[in-house]
């Protein structure tokens, strides 16, 4: 399961655990809705 989160500059992150450690990545935008379907995208794969 992934989850977002904001930085103090407004970028998207997408975090997530895989092998019991825990990822953040940017998703390079500052937009809900493309941050959203990034996310969604993601959870596909």
């Amino acid at each position: 399961m992934a989850s977002l989160q904001t930085d103090p500059s407004g970028n998207y992150h997408v975090c997530f655990r895989y092998g019991g450690h825990r990822y953040k990545r940017s998703l390079k935008t500052k937009v809900l809705g493309r941050a959203e379907t990034k996310l969604r995208r993601l959870q596909e794969h």
